[in-house]
Protein backbone atom coordinates (compact mmCIF):
# COMPACT_ATOMS: atom_id res chain seq x y z
CA UNK A 1 0.00 0.00 0.00
CA UNK A 2 2.40 2.20 0.78
CA UNK A 3 4.34 1.68 -2.59
CA UNK A 4 1.01 2.42 -4.39
CA UNK A 5 0.82 5.83 -2.52
CA UNK A 6 4.56 6.73 -3.06
CA UNK A 7 4.09 6.49 -6.88
CA UNK A 8 1.26 8.29 -7.17
CA UNK A 9 2.67 10.86 -4.93
CA UNK A 10 5.64 11.29 -7.33
CA UNK A 11 3.12 10.97 -10.12
CA UNK A 12 1.52 13.98 -8.89
CA UNK A 13 4.64 16.26 -7.94
CA UNK A 14 5.58 15.50 -11.87
CA UNK A 15 2.23 16.72 -12.84
CA UNK A 16 2.43 19.52 -10.62
CA UNK A 17 5.91 20.82 -11.72
CA UNK A 18 4.87 20.53 -15.50
CA UNK A 19 1.64 22.21 -15.29
CA UNK A 20 4.16 25.27 -13.09
CA UNK A 21 6.82 25.00 -16.27
CA UNK A 22 3.54 26.02 -18.71
CA UNK A 23 2.19 28.66 -16.01
CA UNK A 24 6.25 29.69 -16.39
CA UNK A 25 6.97 29.70 -20.22
CA UNK A 26 3.39 31.67 -20.64
CA UNK A 27 4.35 34.35 -18.43
CA UNK A 28 7.84 34.81 -20.50
CA UNK A 29 6.06 34.85 -24.00
CA UNK A 30 4.00 37.20 -22.45
CA UNK A 31 6.40 39.46 -21.54
CA UNK A 32 6.19 41.53 -18.26
CA UNK A 33 3.79 43.17 -16.16
CA UNK A 34 5.69 46.09 -16.33
CA UNK A 35 5.78 45.89 -20.65
CA UNK A 36 1.94 44.91 -21.09
CA UNK A 37 1.22 48.16 -18.54
CA UNK A 38 3.66 50.18 -20.91
CA UNK A 39 1.32 48.65 -24.17
CA UNK A 40 -1.63 49.52 -22.66
CA UNK A 41 -1.32 52.61 -21.43
CA UNK A 42 0.48 53.86 -25.19
CA UNK A 43 -2.85 52.41 -26.38
CA UNK A 44 -5.31 54.25 -24.34
CA UNK A 45 -2.83 57.31 -25.46
CA UNK A 46 -3.49 56.44 -29.28
CA UNK A 47 -6.64 55.41 -28.92
CA UNK A 48 -7.53 59.15 -27.54
CA UNK A 49 -5.43 60.76 -30.36
CA UNK A 50 -2.90 62.49 -27.60
CA UNK A 51 -0.08 63.92 -29.20
CA UNK A 52 1.51 65.49 -25.80
CA UNK A 53 2.34 63.14 -23.20
CA UNK A 54 3.25 64.48 -19.60
CA UNK A 55 5.08 61.39 -17.06
CA UNK A 56 4.78 62.54 -14.17
CA UNK A 57 7.38 60.59 -11.39
CA UNK A 58 8.69 59.27 -14.93
CA UNK A 59 11.72 57.71 -12.80
CA UNK A 60 14.81 56.52 -15.26
CA UNK A 61 12.49 56.91 -18.27
CA UNK A 62 10.83 53.29 -19.21
CA UNK A 63 7.69 54.66 -20.50
CA UNK A 64 9.80 58.11 -21.70
CA UNK A 65 11.30 55.44 -23.83
CA UNK A 66 8.40 53.77 -25.34
CA UNK A 67 6.79 57.32 -25.99
CA UNK A 68 9.42 58.24 -27.79
CA UNK A 69 9.61 55.24 -30.20
CA UNK A 70 6.89 56.08 -31.63
CA UNK A 71 6.91 59.20 -33.53
CA UNK A 72 3.19 59.57 -33.32
CA UNK A 73 4.11 61.98 -29.45
CA UNK A 74 5.23 65.02 -30.86
CA UNK A 75 5.60 66.58 -27.16
CA UNK A 76 7.37 64.30 -24.24
CA UNK A 77 7.65 65.78 -21.00
CA UNK A 78 9.03 63.83 -18.01
CA UNK A 79 9.03 65.04 -14.53
CA UNK A 80 10.43 63.34 -11.72
CA UNK A 81 11.74 64.32 -7.66
CA UNK A 82 14.44 62.55 -7.65
CA UNK A 83 17.40 64.54 -9.78
CA UNK A 84 19.85 60.91 -9.57
CA UNK A 85 16.56 59.40 -11.75
CA UNK A 86 16.51 62.49 -14.03
CA UNK A 87 20.04 62.15 -14.83
CA UNK A 88 19.43 58.15 -15.08
CA UNK A 89 16.70 58.90 -17.61
CA UNK A 90 19.05 61.26 -19.95
CA UNK A 91 21.53 58.54 -19.83
CA UNK A 92 19.22 55.46 -20.63
CA UNK A 93 17.65 57.52 -23.36
CA UNK A 94 20.88 58.62 -24.60
CA UNK A 95 19.89 62.29 -24.68
CA UNK A 96 23.54 63.83 -25.22
CA UNK A 97 23.87 61.57 -28.56
CA UNK A 98 19.99 61.67 -29.84
CA UNK A 99 19.60 63.70 -33.09
CA UNK A 100 18.59 67.12 -32.48
CA UNK A 101 15.03 66.68 -34.41
CA UNK A 102 13.96 63.89 -31.91
CA UNK A 103 15.79 65.70 -28.77
CA UNK A 104 13.17 68.47 -29.39
CA UNK A 105 10.27 66.14 -28.75
CA UNK A 106 11.55 64.93 -24.96
CA UNK A 107 12.29 67.48 -21.90
CA UNK A 108 13.29 65.97 -18.48
CA UNK A 109 12.18 68.13 -15.50
CA UNK A 110 12.74 68.00 -11.95
CA UNK A 111 9.85 68.52 -9.81
CA UNK A 112 6.87 67.60 -7.62
CA UNK A 113 3.21 67.42 -8.09
CA UNK A 114 1.38 68.54 -5.13
CA UNK A 115 -2.41 68.69 -4.60
CA UNK A 116 -4.33 70.73 -2.10
CA UNK A 117 -7.92 70.02 -1.54
CA UNK A 118 -9.88 72.66 0.59
CA UNK A 119 -9.79 70.53 3.68
CA UNK A 120 -6.07 70.12 3.45
CA UNK A 121 -6.02 73.86 3.39
CA UNK A 122 -8.02 74.23 6.74
CA UNK A 123 -6.41 71.37 8.62
CA UNK A 124 -3.52 73.25 7.17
Amino acid sequence: MRRRSASFVVARVARDAATHADEEADIERRGSLAEERVGAVLAVLKAESARSVLDLGCGEGRFLRALLADTVFERIVGVDVSHRALERASERLRLEDMPARRRERISLLHGALWCWTARSLVVL
